[in-house]
């Protein structure tokens, strides 16, 4: 009798669910980003670590990544790699494209065919990490983050404008056929970048 009443209780036990909704934890706001030249406004999704709105006078370092789906994967490494306590890492507001916007896109393929136009860059600088920073308590530190093309693109900015970011997570950049002249000219580039960037 009490053998099946604990193999109940523990098969009870074992429905039960016990994954945490990343957005209950790391709440997602919508920033919506205008620039000049555009005919239709791009969405972000802001996502906020979790002591955000507790502690008012804190600033946060921000990581941004171009593609809508690296939204999940970031915020729940982030929200993992800083529950304790902020160990072994800070608290991170996570900016990720909301959804595929043909206009940026436009920009992203006019750099790759011609990299002497930085309308990208521009967009990033003047748009983009000005709205963050006017919304959002941030305090300046910068990680860009990429994969494939969009990290052939974080090569393209440490070279072109390094003091947009300081700190680059670039994974299995797409290079072929001297993506945005990234390869033709990184020597000569990164010869010029200061160590302390």
């Amino acid at each position: 009798m009490i053998k099946a009443l604990m193999i109940s209780i523990l098969l009870a036990l074992s429905s039960f669910t016990f994954a945490i909704e990343i957005s209950e934890l790391n709440p997602v706001q919508t920033l919506t980003v205008k620039p000049k030249n555009f005919k239709e406004a791009i969405e972000f999704n802001i996502t906020l670590p979790q002591s955000y709105q507790k502690n008012t006078d804190k600033e946060y370092f921000i990581i941004f990544d171009l593609h809508p789906r690296s939204q999940p994967y970031l915020s729940g490494l982030h929200d993992w790699l800083s529950h304790n306590g902020e160990w072994p890492w800070l608290e991170t507001i996570v900016v990720t494209q909301a959804n595929y916007h043909p206009e940026l896109a436009k920009l992203f393929e006019n750099t790759v065919s011609n990299p002497n136009n930085q309308d990208i860059l521009d967009f990033f600088e003047f748009d983009l990490l000005n709205a963050i920073d006017k919304k959002y308590r941030t305090n300046g530190f910068r990680i860009y983050s990429g994969f494939m093309g969009n990290g052939a693109l974080g090569l393209y900015t440490l070279l072109n404008r390094p003091q947009l970011f300081n700190a680059y997570i670039i994974a299995s950049p797409t290079l072929a056929d001297d993506f945005a002249a990234v390869s033709s000219t990184a020597n000569t580039k990164l010869a010029k970048l200061d160590d302390k960037l």
